[in-house]
């Protein structure tokens, strides 16, 4: 794989559960998720997609109002785990539908004072509209939980340097459709290290996103 500088998106750690989608309403921002990686990616959900149920009993012996742990064996089958109060699945990408609809179920329906249905889907992909193939690709992770709703997790790679202008009206276009509001202070340069066996990031200056 060629060693050049790009650009990457990488929030922080302190940012880890996610963005909030621009969307508030669950299923439009499902939807719109969908419908940019279709506009502007070609890629694939991955497989083994980590999701989890609540027994019946909650997490302290409270009643739960929507029967997630059922559904979801009706759905899955029995689950290849259980810790205590969770229960867990590794879906295909063939499942997703049905995972996707019991959450919207179980979202419409609980009381939503704890969670009680989640899974965890990523997205690998490269990018339409420019050259992608020279460095690693990008993803765009889900956090769906049926009590705190849709979070997304993006880790983006953008095969051109920073102040690579040819692609400026790209990315502008890009970011204007983005499922979530970027945040410019998340963008960073990644650059070869002098042994070219790996990269560095810095920091951009302010405001560069919007230099011509």
């Amino acid at each position: 794989m060629d060693m050049t500088e790009h650009l990457i998106y990488e929030p922080p750690k302190s940012a880890a559960f996610g963005h909030s989608p621009r969307r508030r309403d669950p299923l439009a921002a499902w939807e719109a998720s969908l419908q940019f990686l279709a506009r502007h990616t070609h890629g694939a959900f991955r497989e083994n997609t980590r999701t989890e149920s609540v027994g019946s009993l909650g997490y302290g012996g409270e009643k739960m109002t929507f029967p997630s742990l059922q559904r979801a064996e009706q759905l899955f089958g029995q689950p290849v785990e259980s810790d205590n109060h969770w229960y867990r699945w590794n879906l295909s990408p063939l499942q997703l539908p049905a995972a996707v609809e019991l959450f919207f179920q179980a979202h419409k329906s609980h009381r939503k004072t704890a969670s009680s249905f989640s899974f965890y889907p990523v997205f690998d992909f490269r990018w339409l509209g420019v050259p992608d193939n020279a460095i690693a690709g990008s993803s765009l992770g889900f956090v769906i939980d049926d009590y705190q709703g849709i979070f997304l997790q993006p880790e983006f790679v953008f095969p051109f340097a920073w102040n690579d202008l040819q692609h400026r009206e790209w990315l502008s276009g890009v970011l204007a459709d983005s499922p979530f509001r970027p945040k410019e202070q998340y963008f960073k340069r990644a650059i070869p290290t002098k042994t070219r066996n790996r990269y560095r990031t810095l920091k951009l200056p302010p405001g560069w996103i919007g230099a011509a």
